[in-house]
């Protein structure tokens, strides 16, 4: 059943909060409110399909009761979780992910303690059985 629904999940999934968030920032407003409608709209329906389909899948296939009751359960926390990715694409828009990009890139290793290796074809960073640890410069 597990599984069913990981499939089912990156089926209604496929980029859908990553577009919406994209779209969202370089929106104006008015934009914005058709778009998160479109969205809201879609992510229902495919969750819906979805959650139908492994209900169906699980019934056909003769699994007991328990198990097709089970999905249903667990579809309705998916169609739930899948609404609650795409209400919080307005909330990751508004954060200045850029930024956070920038500081990511500026980050780099720092040398490791241990630089008694004697091999030249390996990078000095890469020598040290230790993982390296992270600054910023």
């Amino acid at each position: 059943m597990t599984s069913l629904l990981l499939i089912v999940a990156a089926f209604t999934e496929g980029g859908i909060a990553t577009l919406g968030v994209r779209e969202f920032s370089s929106g104006g407003n008015s934009e914005r409110d058709e778009l998160m409608g479109s969205l809201l709209g879609m992510r229902l329906a495919l969750s819906l399909a979805g959650a139908g389909g492994a209900i169906l899948f699980t019934a056909l296939a003769g699994y007991p009761g328990v198990v097709v009751a089970g999905t249903a359960i667990a579809s309705i926390g998916l169609l739930l979780a899948n609404l609650q990715v795409t209400l919080a694409i307005p909330l990751t828009a508004a954060l200045r992910l850029q930024w956070l990009a920038v500081l990511d890139s500026r980050a780099r290793p720092s040398p490791p303690p241990d630089s008694s290796c004697s091999s030249s074809s390996v990078p000095r960073c890469c020598r040290s059985s230790q993982p390296p640890s992270f600054h910023l410069s």
